[in-house]
């Protein structure tokens, strides 16, 4: 009866105050001593060199090699039989070679923020939620970009980042609230811890924008073209099943699809092509 009881006593639901919570963790992200996740410098380095015209694929391989963990699982990634087609992959070079510069940044910085930032301690399944969840939006993001004069990779970085609040804010909350009471705050940190931690790596102010008002796509009351892309290409992936845990199903962005000149042949392409991404690398 003891240890029944006992057991009893452990299993009691901890009650927690949201909105006290939810002001703990904005109050410590605009702490002084607030420290963010580590940058993902090696794949951010890595996606700006493939953006000139001009780069060596001997000197994108060798700033690949600066992360030799994140390098390794980019080359598997690269042997796979959709990139490799049956031709043996040994280095980054040869994976530089047969995917493309571009393709291989992409990567590159997907896995750097998946094993660097997108983490959290008892979070384990939620972060995997998130990992899909943004690398679906960026590539989403990059497709839809192509046709506007927005550049495409740089519509890639603004799609994995725009949830990047949600691993600062479950870092700062940790195990020590329960997942049911924590992760709906986490939500709602999100936005704001996202833009904290644009500002503390040194980000573009645009991507700071994006992360911090992607949900709407206004800033001060005016659409924001980037910010609505992303926001697109959020709605598109969580029709196609790539949505983040716990986060309400958005609405058709009527308004946001209207500005970018988006109509349903466009979404229906760009779906296709999700889909087939999230064949071979998701």
């Amino acid at each position: 009866m003891a240890a029944t009881s006992q057991s009893r006593v452990r299993a009691a639901p901890v009650v927690v105050d949201r909105a006290a919570l939810l002001a703990e963790v904005l109050a410590a992200c605009h702490s002084p001593s607030y420290t963010p996740p580590v940058t993902p410098a090696v794949g951010m380095e890595v996606l700006a060199m493939a953006r000139r015209p001009d780069v060596a694929f001997q000197d994108v391989a060798r700033v690949c090699e600066k992360d030799p963990l994140v390098a390794a699982r980019v080359l598997r990634v690269a042997q796979s039989a959709y990139f490799s087609r049956g031709a043996r992959i040994t280095s980054l070079k040869d994976a530089i070679v047969r995917v493309g510069v571009q393709t291989l940044a992409e990567l590159f910085l997907a896995e750097t923020m998946t094993t660097r930032v997108f983490r959290a301690p008892g979070y384990d399944a939620a972060m995997s939620s998130l990992r899909r969840h943004s690398a679906m939006t960026a590539h989403i993001a990059r497709a839809l970009a192509a046709p506007m004069a927005l550049h495409r990779e740089h519509a890639f970085l603004l799609g994995l980042l725009h949830d990047v609040g949600v691993a600062a804010a479950a870092y700062l909350v940790g195990t020590r609230v329960p997942f049911a009471t924590a992760w709906p705050t986490i939500l709602d940190a999100h936005a704001e811890a996202g833009k904290i931690l644009c500002r503390a790596w040194k980000l573009p102010a645009e991507v700071e924008v994006v992360v911090a008002y992607h949900h709407g796509g206004r800033v001060g009351g005016t659409l924001h073209p980037s910010a609505c892309l992303v926001g697109v290409a959020e709605w598109i992936a969580t029709e196609i099943g790539f949505g983040l845990d716990g986060e309400a199903t958005p609405p058709r962005p009527e308004t946001e699809l209207r500005l970018l000149g988006i109509d349903d042949a466009v979404i229906a392409a760009v779906t296709v092509d999700a889909k087939n991404v999230a064949a071979r690398i998701l």
